[in-house]
């Protein structure tokens, strides 16, 4: 496997597992519309340079379905 690929996958797997177990919880908990903490934009901004902007593109999506089916919001975050 490439090297840089590894951390990536680690990365996406925290930044999905923080914003779905943590952060759902702390806007909940706050019982307002207007406070949503949204961590996993991170990940497409830590993504190599050397990426093709179509690959981008779908790992962007996939990391914004992913967190959408635990939000029950299918296609908001993508």
């Amino acid at each position: 496997m490439n090297s840089s690929l590894i951390p990536s996958i680690w990365r996406f797997l925290g930044l999905v597992a923080v914003q779905t177990l943590l952060l759902k919880q702390m806007g909940a908990a706050v019982d307002s519309i207007y406070f949503n903490v949204l961590l996993y934009p991170l990940f497409v901004l830590f993504l190599p340079m050397e990426l093709s902007a179509p690959i981008a593109v779908l790992l962007g999506f996939a990391v914004g379905m992913a967190v959408d089916l635990p939000y029950g919001t299918p296609g908001v975050h993508a």
